[in-house]
């Protein structure tokens, strides 16, 4: 069982389970699997994340405007 974790900080806000195979869209949007509308960075669908075959992958979608940063790197594909 994996569980994905939103942080602030130290905080954990919120976590959701991770289904392998199965994309969970990220972003503040009604369209978004997991809505975090407090974010004003955050687009309607930001990123997609996939764990498959035990690799866990954030996508950020087209229609994302800002970078996806995670432990202060930002990485664009």
């Amino acid at each position: 069982n994996v569980r994905l974790q939103l942080l602030n900080g130290e905080a954990v806000i919120d976590n959701r389970p991770l289904l392998p195979s199965k994309p969970l869209v990220i972003g503040r949007g009604e369209q978004a699997d997991w809505r975090y509308e407090r974010e004003p960075f955050l687009s309607r669908r930001h990123v997609e994340v996939v764990l498959a075959d035990r690799i866990l992958e954030v996508r950020k979608l087209p229609e994302a405007s800002n970078p996806v940063i995670h432990a202060d790197c930002s990485r664009e594909k």
